[in-house]
């Protein structure tokens, strides 16, 4: 406690029959070098009580507070002792730090007034327009306030049909683009000559633009009077017959949607986990050598633990991508998704604004929130995993 010593200085107080007087103004400026702006609030409250310690205080004696044995019993005891110099130092102390704590808010105002403005305040305006019933845009008028533009996108064919390709595009390409990288990525880590070369050549397709490397893989994969498409040439060497991937059965089209992702995510993926394995401290793996241990040991009790903050990272930021997926099925299989039957959230919302189907803000602004509360739900699962199973 701030009001206790070491139990040294009592016992010798207390055989030696005499007072110890400790000055508290050098402790509480130690304290608050040590804690920081953690230990300011303490501070305060314990120099609200000088009042009272003065008032308990000795005449023509500093000012004592008794801590220990009764001084009326003959014995020595740990007091404490405060001076007038000691209190204004310990103020100056507090001043100082609380103007340090001032100049910190001000070099964030930027960044709250950017989030507040850009983040926060369209949240609370999207909200509202989710909840103004038969909303109309040319005279921002509506008919009633309620839940019914939640049932009505939770009802709609359109949406429930966006929701399940995005669950889909999400279970398969988060798990298989984070796997697949980290084997990549522990293969480069091997290398010792081109390893840079080989970096860059994995992380060319995230530089690459999102239309024009879709347009790329509609070529590949889609099959027209003229031409079968390179891919359906390819497995005809196997004997196998042409598939439409573009315009033909489900499963083909979602095939195309996840390997493309799978294609586009995997090079910062890479990226960020050649560099944690390489920061990982060699001695470990020294140690772990020298021990005579496997290397399928080393992976599991070493390697993965160190780098398990940086997949964390990648599974939180490849379930957020995914959900937010809309370009690059736009790029793939053009801007009528209802059609195709391969729309997603996102592309919900966009129609829902200014597609065909678009004019009812009311209706975006709910599947956006929905799409808010799935994303926040699954980060928040994620955060609680993480307490344990990530190292930090």
């Amino acid at each position: 406690g701030f009001y206790g010593g070491s139990q040294f200085k009592r016992d010798m107080a207390y055989h030696l029959g005499t007072t110890w007087v400790f000055p508290m103004g050098a402790y509480y400026r130690a304290y608050l070098r040590i804690m920081g702006k953690a230990g300011i609030p303490q501070v305060k409250q314990q120099l609200a009580n000088i009042p009272k310690m003065l008032e308990e205080g000795c005449a023509g004696q500093l000012p004592e507070i008794y801590d220990g044995d009764d001084p009326q019993k003959g014995k020595g005891c740990y007091a404490q002792a405060w001076s007038v110099g000691e209190m204004l130092r310990v103020y100056e102390c507090l001043a100082a730090m609380e103007k340090e704590n001032r100049k910190g808010w001000l070099y964030l105002l930027p960044a709250i007034l950017f989030l507040g403005f850009f983040m926060v305040y369209p949240l609370v305006d999207v909200f509202i327009y989710s909840l103004e019933e038969g909303f109309n845009f040319a005279s921002q008028s509506y008919s009633g306030v309620g839940i019914y533009n939640y049932s009505y996108v939770l009802h709609d064919p359109y949406f429930l049909q966006a929701l399940k390709n995005t669950f889909i595009l999400v279970a398969i390409t988060v798990p298989l683009s984070t796997g697949l990288a980290l084997l990549i990525s522990l293969g480069l880590n091997q290398i010792k000559k081109l390893r840079e070369l080989f970096q860059t050549i994995y992380f060319l397709p995230y530089v690459t633009n999102t239309l024009a490397a879709g347009l790329v893989f509609m070529i590949l994969f889609k099959k027209t009077p003229y031409t079968d498409g390179l891919v359906n040439l390819m497995l005809s060497w196997f004997g196998a017959g042409p598939i439409d991937f573009i315009d033909g059965p489900y499963w083909a089209k979602m095939f195309v949607l996840c390997f493309y992702t799978v294609w586009v995510v995997m090079p910062f993926k890479i990226l960020v986990l050649t560099s944690a394995l390489a920061s990982v401290n060699q001695d470990y793996y020294n140690a772990a050598r020298v021990d005579g241990t496997g290397k399928w040991r080393i992976f599991t009790k070493i390697t993965l633990p160190m780098i398990s903050p940086s997949i964390f990272y990648l599974i939180i930021t490849g379930f957020i991508g995914a959900f937010k997926a809309y370009s690059d099925v736009v790029a793939l299989f053009g801007t009528d998704l209802n059609a195709a039957g391969m729309n997603t959230i996102v592309g919900y919302v966009y129609d829902m604004l200014y597609g065909d189907s678009g004019g009812y803000p009311s209706y975006a602004a709910a599947a956006a929130l929905i799409l808010f509360v799935i994303v926040l739900t699954i980060t928040v699962i994620n955060m609680l995993v993480r307490r344990k199973h990530v190292y930090i």
